[in-house]
């Protein structure tokens, strides 16, 4: 199995809109081929953000982003802005 980390930043005034958003993110994300689970966190004072996620291949893991559909356009509309995301294998 396989973790994608992906750390995000947004304006922390956004933080309750940001929030209302994630559902649909983890929703589709959890349609995705492979996709055994998804946790985002999120920090209301400094307007980051991370979302660990648990596929079953690299290649599940290593989705584009762009198949999150509109979730993620409503997500890139708050301001949000993703770093490239982070492939670890789970060893424990």
């Amino acid at each position: 199995m396989y973790l994608r980390v992906t750390r995000a930043h947004y304006d922390p005034a956004q933080h309750d809109a940001v929030t209302a958003m994630m559902g649909p993110i983890v929703d589709a994300m959890r349609q995705l081929a492979g996709c055994e689970d998804v946790r985002i966190g999120g920090d209301p004072t400094t307007g980051t953000g991370i979302s660990v996620a648990t596929f079953d291949t690299l290649a599940h893991a290593q989705f584009a982003r762009e198949s999150l559909g509109s979730a993620l356009a409503t997500a890139r509309d708050l301001g949000v802005q993703m770093d490239a995301p982070e492939f670890y294998e789970i060893i424990s």
